[in-house]
Order: structure tokens, then sequence, then C-alpha cells
């Protein structure tokens, strides 16, 4: 630092806080003398750039990356589960299954917590079921779709349906669900 230097001064210049450069550098007041180092923490961008925090913005990064290439699979705990069971049961790695979640791979899980399960869309990993669904008030193919984790174009070419036309309540439509895949309550 040279002389005349302000905390003030300095964070402005830096486009930070007094706060996060006195705890930055342990400081308990405002003093700071000639010849000192102070550690400033910066960003990379400006401010006005960053619209959400860090984690928020690993967390969108992720999500994407995860959305394009798996498809997400939400599984309830029940009494006697494991995350050792939970990854042979789902073919994936004990790691992987604890980082999707944040926890560690040794961290004890309890019944009734919801852990995120991501399985590769390019091959069935489950068990596929041929299943009749009545089209309800209000049903569309993106909502059935969704609701089954199943692509419009697949339950179009199972049923030979006209895009351009409406589903009607009471319709029956052929689904080929992975079980596995679908959102489970128990």
């Amino acid at each position: 630092m040279q002389s005349g230097d302000n905390l003030g001064a300095i964070a402005q210049a830096h486009h930070t806080t007094i706060d996060i450069i006195k705890q930055v550098n342990e400081l308990n007041g405002n003093s700071i003398f000639q010849d000192d180092y102070l550690l400033v923490p910066v960003a990379l961008k400006s401010l006005d750039q960053y619209t959400l925090s860090k984690t928020q913005r690993l967390a969108t990064i992720k999500d994407k990356r995860q959305r394009s290439e798996h498809a997400k699979l939400t599984h309830i705990i029940k009494q006697g589960d494991s995350l050792w069971d939970l990854a042979r049961k789902y073919k994936v790695s004990t790691r992987a299954l604890a980082k999707w979640n944040g926890i560690a791979p040794k961290d004890a899980i309890y019944p009734g917590k919801k852990l995120v399960v991501w399985l590769p869309n390019d091959k069935p990993s489950g068990i596929v079921r041929n299943i009749t669904y009545i089209v309800k008030n209000g049903d569309s193919l993106a909502r059935i779709g969704q609701k089954f984790n199943v692509r419009i174009n697949d339950i179009v070419n199972w049923n030979q349906l006209d895009k351009g036309k409406y589903l009607q309540p009471g319709q029956r439509l052929r689904l080929s669900v992975d079980v596995t895949r679908m959102e489970t309550a128990s």
C-alpha cells in the first residue's frame, strides 16, 4: 500500500466492500499502514453480469448438462436402502449418486428423503412396461410425455396419432414406460 490509501478507496477501485476486505485480511478496525499487504478479492466480470450466485450458476450449468444427456429420476428412500444398494439398482456409482445429491458417499441416508438419480437417455436401463393410459381433461402429449418420461414422437408412433389433432378425454394410449425412470412415491 501507499501513503494515503484507505479501505474505502481500495474497495471502490476493486468493486468490492470494506467489510469483505476486512474479513479476508482479518482486520479488526479500519486502520491500514503503508507497506502492508492486503488481499483484495475481485470478480472475473463486472457485478451487473452476475445475476445468480456462484452456487446457482454451477447448479444451472450442471442441470442443463444433465438434462441434455440424462433422464432425471427421483427416488424416495425406504427403510433399509443404502447408497451402495441404490447405486447397484440404478447401475451408477455410489460416488456419482452422492455427488448428485450433495452428500458424501459414506453419509447416512434416511427414509423419506428424496435422492436424485441421473440415468443415461441413450440406453434403456430399467424395467419397461407396456401400459394403457386413459387421457384425462387437460392432458396433452407433452404433459403425458413428461409424466411418463417418454418422447412425444414415441407416443405418436406407438398410437398412430395425428399431431395436429387434440387428445380427447377417455382416449386410450399405449405407452412403453421405463418404470425405473419415473418418479417413485414408495
